[in-house]
């Protein structure tokens, strides 16, 4: 399910190949695009979470593996997660809060 592929990328994207993160991301980015502009009443909270969430996993193993050997990935899925509803629903604040109490 949606929840337990987030709950998975959140906690460790190093499960996933980063072939497959990207192409997640992306393929959800383009889905939430095409679903934004239909006038059908879609959700966006659960799509913009797997889509930031995948984003910046393959951010943070791309990171890891070229640049920073210590750094943690799971961290970069976290903040990718975040800035992408922020961007996304324009409420940073209570977003943090949600997502910090959220992820432990």
């Amino acid at each position: 399910s949606r929840e337990e592929s987030i709950k998975d990328i959140l906690t460790n994207p190093e499960e996933f190949s980063p072939t497959t993160l990207l192409t997640v991301g992306l393929m959800f980015l383009g889905l939430m695009m095409v679903t934004f502009g239909v006038a059908l009443p879609t959700g966006m909270f659960m799509p913009s979470v797997l889509t930031g969430a995948s984003l910046g996993g393959f951010a943070g193993l791309m990171i890891k593996q070229y640049f920073i050997p210590g750094v943690h990935p799971s961290d970069f899925s976290l903040i990718g997660a975040a800035a992408f509803l922020a961007g996304m629903q324009r409420n940073t604040v209570s977003l943090c809060v949600i997502l910090m109490e959220g992820t432990g």
